[in-house]
């Protein structure tokens, strides 16, 4: 940062995650790339942008013990351990990260569906039907399933402007 034409480390970091969103979306739409591509690109980009020189594949490499080693949210892992139905992880992450992250936290997972898997990132319906095509459930257990993600996807785009938290709806 200090050599940069920055002014200060956020302003990186928030010029970094802008440009690495739209990034992935594009790879999303058009030539899928990994999340590790995608990240060194978007160094590549801010040295560029920022007039700074450093190495992309060390900052990628740090990125990457984060990206494996973050702690979870609080409630994450007792819900994981003591959850009595199989558990699929769908993530926009690489699979190299969510299968040490998920060995490091040591919890049962019945399945895993990464983008490298799917060939795109949330919320692509790709990586939902690929996570589908994984669980080979019985075909009357579908429309139970088709309901539970429809309830979700209806959820993430109301929650907002309903307010369900603590009503008879959502308990």
């Amino acid at each position: 940062f200090k050599q940069s034409k920055a002014t200060k480390p956020s302003e990186v970091a928030a010029w970094w995650f802008f440009r690495h969103d739209e990034l992935l979306e594009e790879c999303n739409k058009n030539e899928y790339k990994t999340e590790y591509e995608i990240a060194y690109r978007t160094f590549l980009l801010a040295m560029e942008h920022f007039q700074f020189t450093d190495d992309a594949h060390m900052l990628c490499e740090m990125l990457t013990k984060h990206w494996t080693c973050s702690p979870p949210f609080g409630d994450a892992v007792p819900f994981l351990q003591n959850c009595p139905v199989p558990v699929f992880v769908v993530s926009s992450n690489d699979t190299l990260y969510l299968e040490e992250g998920l060995r490091r936290l040591d919890v049962p997972i019945a399945g895993l569906v990464s983008s490298e898997m799917s060939g795109a990132y949330k919320p692509d319906a790709r990586i939902f039907k690929k996570a589908l095509e994984g669980i080979s459930l019985l075909p009357e257990m579908l429309p139970s399933i088709v309901m539970v993600i429809g309830i979700m996807l209806f959820w993430n785009a109301i929650y907002k402007i309903i307010p369900l938290y603590n009503t008879i709806w959502i308990m």
